[in-house]
């Protein structure tokens, strides 16, 4: 029993591990979503800018017989697209600021100016190493291995209920007066206690114990597969966005 909860909070030390790693996966994702989305908001300006100074043009050339209405209508349609799209990256502005407040823990949403990062490298080339680094160093992996080791533990506590137990027991104490017809006594006994008819709630106990071992052992196999997969995924789209 005592292994297994030291088991189980070397577990919840590594959950601790893995929110903090996740805290850090939303806040940096938030940051580049938002700096993404204050260059479209940029783009967005610049050809509401290019497109309104086209429209002017062409409508003056009509004027003058140069240009038709079609062109006008053409070039008004290229500006209204331009201005939706403005609107439309503003939204997004503002949701990435949202996003990015709730991530650092704002309770409300805060405008931010955003430093750029310089480009990274290329990742790396040997997946089967990534795959074999997040095995072994993944947090939540970690605290779901000490929590099957934990839980193996526990059914080994479980089963051991169904083991003699033997105890000693021995009296002492003092006469405070110590008169002479009272001589010294000394005593002591054993107990011996068999698990025998309990109507075999140890045999219960210690199958509900295995059964949640492998149930725990079955989540860590999950967890594995997830990372087999997405490992392999996250590293496709590293090498394409690069």
């Amino acid at each position: 029993m005592v292994r297994s909860s030291k088991l189980l909070f070397q577990a919840q030390e590594e959950g601790v591990v893995a929110s903090r790693a996740d805290v850090l996966l939303q806040v940096n994702q938030a940051y580049f979503n938002a700096l993404k989305a204050q260059a479209l908001l940029t783009v967005a300006q610049r050809t509401v800018s290019a497109r309104q100074l086209a429209s002017d043009q062409v409508t003056e050339l009509a004027k003058n017989k140069i240009k038709s209405e079609l062109d006008v209508n053409f070039a008004n349609l290229n500006l209204a697209q331009a201005q939706l799209l403005l609107i439309e990256t503003q939204n997004s502005v503002q949701a990435s600021f949202a996003q990015l407040s709730a991530a650092l823990g704002y309770s409300d949403v805060h405008a931010f100016r955003l430093a750029e990062e310089p480009m990274p490298g290329p990742p790396p080339l040997d997946l089967s190493q990534l795959i074999q680094q997040a095995m072994r160093d993944r947090p939540e992996l970690v605290s779901e291995r000490l929590t099957v080791a934990a839980a193996k533990k526990f059914a080994v506590a479980q089963r051991d209920l169904k083991l003699p137990t033997l105890s000693a027991l021995g009296p002492a104490g003092l006469v405070p007066f110590n008169p002479q017809q009272v001589a010294p006594r000394y005593a002591a006994g054993f107990n011996l206690n068999l698990p025998i008819f309990n109507g075999h709630l140890y045999g219960a106990l210690e199958t509900e114990a295995q059964q949640r071992a492998e149930a725990e052992a079955q989540k860590l196999r999950s967890l594995q597969d997830a990372v087999v997969r997405d490992v392999p995924t996250a590293y496709l789209d590293a090498q394409s966005a690069f």
